[in-house]
């Protein structure tokens, strides 16, 4: 009768947490879903951008390191270093730099550029985000550089060889011989990546705070406030969930890349 009990207990206690939450979710939480919106969204236009961005340089570098030139390994080391400074210490860096007051990036436009008066990148929503998706371009494409390089390796050296007695420029050749042989690389990095920044929290909480406003809110920051800050647990842990499940649907195709390289 007691386990009938304490079951019954459990139960009941289980139903009651579920309606505290759905009621804190829905009925009070008209204005949190409307933050969890606008941090979506944030999040998906800052990483469709720096999508574009990180890719673009991390091509570029990854073609730059796979030429034969001395001290190879040092040139690599460097490019690597991004990588290893930790994202809140990169974000202070960072907002020191473009700090209207005491940033250099400021003293070398008044300096140099003509600018008469310093100007507030954090202060407006576009250069917020601008600032953003350079500050964690520049810490995170090393991960896609490692990937894209990986795949520059592995392309053999003859089919450059055909190209150019076939009579291919050099554009041709990076159009018909390279990007094609990339694709899967490409695919693997973007949904990594990706993957990688849904959990992006130390350089937007350390850079802009979310800020100004929610223009720089993104769901792993918003999981954050809604927890310690407004002593939402319930519907923090809703976010977590959904952002849980939206990285599952993510690695989809990273699974189905590798099972059939492996089978």
């Amino acid at each position: 009768m007691r386990k009938v009990g304490a079951r019954q207990i459990t139960e009941e206690t289980r139903v009651a947490i579920l309606d505290a939450a759905w009621e804190l979710i829905v009925e009070r939480g008209k204005l949190d879903v409307g933050q969890a919106e606008i941090a979506a969204k944030a999040g998906v236009s800052r990483q469709t951008i720096y999508l574009a961005f990180g890719g673009r340089a991390g091509l570029l570098v990854a073609m730059l390191l796979n030429v034969e030139v001395r001290l190879k390994w040092l040139f690599r080391v460097i490019a690597l270093l991004p990588w290893t400074v930790p994202d809140v210490f990169a974000g202070l860096v960072w907002r020191f730099m473009v700090d209207p007051l005491a940033g250099f990036i400021n003293s070398l436009l008044i300096t140099f550029a003509g600018q008469t008066e310093p100007v507030d990148w954090l202060g407006t929503s576009t250069l917020a985000f601008g600032c953003l998706i350079l500050a964690e371009g520049w810490r995170a494409y090393p991960f896609i550089m490692l990937i894209l390089l990986a795949g520059l390796q592995a392309i053999p050296p003859q089919q450059y060889e055909a190209a150019q007695l076939d009579g291919a420029t050099a554009w041709q050749s990076f159009r018909f011989v390279t990007l094609p042989n990339l694709k899967t690389m490409f695919v693997i990095a973007a949904v990594l990546d990706t993957i990688w920044e849904c959990r992006l929290f130390g350089m937007v909480f350390s850079l802009t705070g979310g800020g100004p406003g929610d223009a720089t809110q993104v769901l792993s920051l918003l999981t954050y406030r809604q927890n310690f800050e407004f002593f939402n647990p319930a519907y923090s842990a809703a976010i977590a969930v959904a952002l849980a499940a939206a990285m599952l649907a993510l690695s989809v195709p990273y699974l189905r890349l590798t099972m059939k390289q492996t089978v």
